[in-house]
Formats: C-alpha cells, structure tokens, sequence
C-alpha cells in the first residue's frame, strides 16, 4: 500500500479490517479484565455508559449495518436517551458488533493533556468500579491508555472514505425512519488526512503539521481539529466534541519555531 497515495477500501475490506481491530481491541480488554478482577463490576443490565448521543466513525457504522441488518429491518430503536440498540432488559442487541468505544467502557482509563507546556498523564474510571486500590497508583499494565486505538481506528476511517475522512454518524441514525444523514462537523472535515494517513508496522498515525489532537474531557475521545495560523498566536474557541456533543474550551497556543500546544477544558 502506497503511503502517499493509498488504495480506498472496499465496503468489504474496511468491515474486515474493523472487526480485526475490534478483536486485537478485546484481546487487550479482556485480559485488563482479568488482571483487575472483581473490582470490574460491569454485567448485562448496568447500562448507564450506552446514551443515546454515541456516535461512531463510518467505518463502524458500516460493520453494524452489515452484521444487524436483519435487526435492523425487523426490529425497533429503543426509546431515545437510551442507546438505540439496548434491549428492554438493557442488554446490547449487537454486542458482538459494538463501536470501540463501547469495548473499554468500565476501565481504567488514562490520557495525556497538556499543563503549563508539559504532558500530564489523566485518569478515570467509571464511579461504578472505582472501589479498591485508587487508580493513580494503578500500574501503566492495568490501566487503558487512550490514543493507539483511537489513532488506528481514524487511520482505517481515512482509509475507507478518503474523502470524508471525519465522517461520523450516531448510533440512532443507522435505524430505518430515525433522522437522517451522517453527523459531519465542518470544521473537523479533514480531506487532507487522507493524504498524510498510513499505517506502519505499528499500525499508528501519521498526520500534518496543520492538524492538532486533544481528549475531549467528557468522553475521552481523540479529537481532531485543523490549525489555521493566520487566526494569531493565542486562540480560544469552544467546540462541541463530536463524538458525546459536550462544549470543550480549546485553548490553542502556536509558537514561533512551528510548534503548537492545544488544551481542552470543559466549557
């Protein structure tokens, strides 16, 4: 595959490549599970993590489309609020298709944001399993670090829509009668990634010097945003994150030798 000029994939072929990396994403999930043991109290039923405003990269979307279609066509949505796909007994009716997202939910989780021009390493975990040892003294082993698996998921969605690299849409969506049209922010709608995206052995990404990155404070996702230099050398903004929709205060500082620091604050 041609890094400057990769090959679009097939509808076939992003399916594929997405439920390979949903399986390296459980191997690593389920073996944290293991090692963290009954603090991990996540069971069929507690769904207070599966809201309604999930959306998921079209790359996702189209391996639910594929695997559900026939809940899809005969079924119904659940009641808004609640994640489209939850049963009556508040059971995922894909779980075996579910988005990445939804495959960490419950962890530990740790992330990178930027204090005073260094990197600061975040943690959470949901309050339901945050009994035991406190999750700062957890090992980097048994904690879920976000960023690898969020950069190669962006990397397969350049891949399958090169064009809309930033294509989004909502869980709900995918239901025949639900509203219609993919969620696409404009300003996130980065065709360039297409151009500067490959996989290496690492299966990483590689992005431009005029795209920045942050951890929507909410969520957690990895965000992706274009620098416009010409706007000055301290910018503020607010944006709502694509993925759970909560307003982030962006706090975007570009300095002289080319390089930036961008912070996000709950808005």
């Amino acid at each position: 595959m041609s890094r400057e000029n990769p090959t679009p994939l097939s509808d076939a072929e992003a399916v594929s490549a997405a439920k390979r990396l949903h399986s390296l994403i459980d191997e690593r999930a389920s073996a944290l599970t293991r090692e963290l043991g009954p603090r991990i109290t996540c069971h069929l039923g507690c769904s207070g993590c599966c809201r309604d405003a999930l959306t998921v990269f079209e790359v996702e979307a189209r391996l639910i489309r594929t695997e559900a279609a026939e809940l899809l066509a005969t079924a119904e949505p659940a009641p808004p609020g609640r994640c489209a796909f939850l049963s009556d007994a508040g059971a995922c009716r894909i779980y075996e298709h579910r988005p990445y997202v939804c495959r960490t939910h419950g962890l530990p989780l740790a992330w990178l944001e930027e204090a005073d021009d260094e990197p600061v390493e975040v943690r959470d975990i949901c309050p339901l399993n945050e009994a035991g040892e406190p999750i700062e003294s957890l090992s980097s082993e048994h904690v879920w670090e976000i960023g690898p698996f969020e950069e190669t998921l962006q990397a397969l969605q350049a891949l399958a829509t090169p064009d809309t690299p930033m294509l989004r849409c909502s869980l709900r969506q995918l239901w025949p009668g639900c509203e219609a049209g993919p969620l696409e922010p404009p300003d996130l709608a980065l065709s360039r990634v297409a151009r500067d995206v490959a996989f290496d052995d690492q299966e990483t990404l590689s992005l431009s010097e005029d795209q920045a990155s942050y951890r929507c404070t909410a969520c957690h996702e990895t965000i992706f945003i274009p620098i416009d230099r010409t706007e000055g050398p301290h910018q503020e903004f607010i944006e709502d994150c694509p993925v759970c929709c909560r307003p982030q205060r962006l706090l975007l500082t570009l300095e002289s030798d080319g390089s930036f620091h961008l912070i996000a604050e709950p808005s």
